[in-house]
């Protein structure tokens, strides 16, 4: 058991990939912080969500229960991996 599970991804759309993922993310630690890349990028078939609406999308598929242990962390896309990496460490560490 970890105090917080990390679950990265775009979510593009929202998929069963992705909500067993975040199931078994619930079922390894009492919070979970989803990360949501791409958070700001212009709508676009690649990009047809806004971070807002996938957070709606994945947190609709919890019970109340497990949406209270569920964080959401929208991160923009910087085209670096280490600063990439940088933004996502800090903004964990603000949760």
């Amino acid at each position: 058991m970890h105090d917080t599970a990390l679950l990265i991804g775009r979510f593009e759309p929202v998929h069963s990939g992705h909500l067993a993922l975040l199931q078994e993310a619930l079922r390894q630690a009492p919070q979970v912080i989803v990360v949501v890349g791409s958070a700001w990028q212009a709508r676009s078939p690649k990009n047809p969500f806004t971070w807002q609406e996938r957070q709606t999308m994945l947190l609709g598929t919890l019970q109340e229960a497990d949406r209270a242990r569920v964080q959401v962390l929208p991160v923009r896309d910087y085209y670096n991996e280490a600063v990439w990496v940088q933004a996502v460490r800090a903004g964990v560490a603000e949760r």
